[in-house]
């Protein structure tokens, strides 16, 4: 996990990010990170964003129960086509 926490700070560090911890990623190559501030970002590849969306843990829980956050996070509908024509994600991949 060290080596993606250095890549995300290597390549996204312009956005002043500095990622301490993954708190979770999606199918598709999401990650919510903790920064040394107790910031939480979300850095999304397809659309080319890493920014800042909870200033606290308790910010986070709320973003997380939001129905709108939750549905743009798990991508259901993306992933169910990505799983039918590419087939099921191994442990640690991607689409």
């Amino acid at each position: 996990m060290r080596d993606l926490l250095q890549t995300v700070q290597d390549a996204w560090g312009w956005t002043d990010i500095k990622p301490v911890e993954i708190v979770a990623s999606n199918p598709f190559g999401n990650l919510i990170l903790r920064d040394d501030a107790d910031h939480f970002w979300r850095l999304c590849p397809e659309d080319l964003y890493c920014k800042v969306i909870a200033d606290s843990p308790a910010a986070l829980e709320e973003l997380r129960n939001d129905e709108e956050f939750t549905r743009d996070w798990e991508m259901t509908a993306m992933v169910a086509e990505a799983e039918q024509r590419l087939g099921p994600l191994a442990e640690g991949e991607r689409y």
